[in-house]
């Protein structure tokens, strides 16, 4: 619906923009890269709003598991019971567990921080899901107009879309990896006081993965992202291809 919206709105939809800058019309491999990339970063804000709070609660189980693990470690080689203090912790076969939920999590953040707590970290996760959409549409789209124009058809086919689909995945991640990492380490601190919080802010959290590890800290784990974002994403679109052409042909609507 955006990119009808704005090749229907289009100042320059009838001539040349003067500046010689793509526009909206998709005549042009630029002109679909600026189409997609535009509209892709509408839905990834909206996307980011709606989303912030689930992300942060992730965060926090995602955490809540990896010191579950370190306890279950540290009380078997000790062979010390886990710490039981107001239901947090009960003891299982195979090491302590927390006993929260995803709704335990809400809970406590709005405890702590009240409900616009939820939101702690929007601002990373709006440039994250903008920027990130943005390139993904982008890449998928200009790798998709530019096999068709190389082979010389008229529309495109499955192996088109898994190449552009694992191609944009591949992409985006490259590029937005860095700006999911410093958002998850700012949104772990979310429960911790103030004064506690060893990050005060993005630029201060990113300065410090650089001074401590190097460019390369912005891509650590990386290499399994990437392994399975060609074939998921490639997938992904060889499906959404095959579903928006079976839905048209049934309403009766071209593609």
């Amino acid at each position: 619906r955006t990119k009808k919206w704005l090749r229907r709105h289009d100042p320059y939809k009838h001539s040349a923009n003067p500046l010689g800058l793509p526009d909206f019309q998709r005549r042009t491999v630029g002109s679909v890269a600026v189409t997609a990339g535009f509209s892709g970063s509408i839905s990834g804000a909206v996307i980011a709003a709606l989303c912030c709070p689930l992300e942060l609660i992730k965060v926090q189980m995602q955490l809540a598991n990896l010191l579950n693990k370190d306890i279950g470690a540290a009380a078997t080689a000790t062979a010390l019971p886990p710490a039981s203090n107001s239901g947090s912790w009960r003891q299982h076969r195979t090491g302590p567990r927390w006993a929260g939920s995803n709704l335990s999590v809400c809970r406590e953040i709005i405890r702590h921080k009240g409900v616009f707590g939820l939101y702690y970290g929007i601002g990373l996760h709006v440039v994250r899901d903008a920027s990130g959409t943005a390139i993904y549409f982008a890449a998928y789209e200009t790798v998709k107009e530019t096999l068709r124009r190389l082979t010389g058809s008229d529309t495109t086919g499955p192996l088109t879309h898994m190449l552009a689909g694992g191609t944009c995945g591949v992409v985006s991640w490259l590029l937005i990896f860095p700006v999911d990492l410093v958002k998850s380490t700012m949104q772990s601190q979310v429960l911790k006081p103030k004064d506690a919080q060893e990050f005060k802010g993005a630029w201060q959290c990113a300065t410090k993965i650089h001074s401590k590890l190097g460019l390369s800290g912005f891509y650590r784990g990386i290499s399994v992202s990437l392994i399975r974002a060609f074939p998921i994403h490639g997938l992904n679109f060889v499906v959404y291809e095959w579903a928006r052409s079976l839905i048209c042909h049934l309403a009766g609507q071209p593609e």
